[in-house]
């Protein structure tokens, strides 16, 4: 039987070969266009200008917020939290979660960082929204989570994460799973 980590592998390593149909390029167009905007326009939420305070500059990715350039870690962060400022993002019903805040600035700062070109990002977007819901398991996995007191966000969404900005940075497998023991680690400890 082949466990959900090389099933996660598998079809990162699959996409990264294909192109996507034209309406799931148009829907991961439309994602990434709703995150970018809700991100700019929460430039002066408090949450997000507390965030903006800790990034130190740096070369890599954008702040969306102002424009500054940042590590892709500290852009991920502070693109994720604006995003998510104003809770308007978008929700992934089945997985009782918001992939937008998690996935889009995760795969777009890693996007920025290692040159890929839009259609390489809009895989690595769909990617993460594909595993995020496949990972709610159509709810049971999101319900369960949220029943027992834990947010799906956080607890599925770095894993997601992790797959979205994999096939955007075109990992091997041995990375790629490198990548979700990482992704899964951090949310073990936000679990414990």
């Amino acid at each position: 039987m082949t466990s959900p980590e090389n099933l996660l592998v598998d079809y990162a390593l699959g996409l990264g070969g294909r192109d996507l149909p034209p309406q799931v390029e148009e829907k991961a167009v439309h994602c990434l266009l709703d995150a970018l905007s809700l991100g700019r326009l929460a430039s002066h939420h408090p949450v997000v200008e507390a965030v903006l305070a800790t990034v130190g500059r740096s070369q890599g990715a954008q702040a969306w917020v102002d424009d500054s350039s940042l590590s892709a870690g500290d852009a991920a962060l502070l693109n994720g939290t604006a995003v998510h400022a104003f809770f308007q993002d978008d929700t992934d019903m089945s997985a009782w979660a918001h992939p937008a805040s998690l996935v889009v600035p995760a795969v777009v700062a890693v996007a920025q960082q290692t040159g890929a070109d839009t259609r390489t990002m809009l895989k690595g977007l769909v990617a993460g929204y594909v595993t995020l819901s496949w990972l709610a398991a159509d709810e049971e996995v999101a319900r369960q989570l949220v029943e027992s007191g834990f947010r799906a966000s956080p607890t599925l969404g770095a894993l997601a994460a992790a797959v979205g900005a994999g096939v955007v940075a075109k990992l091997d497998a041995a990375a790629l799973h490198s990548a979700l023991g990482i992704a899964a680690d951090s949310t073990g400890g936000t679990l414990e």
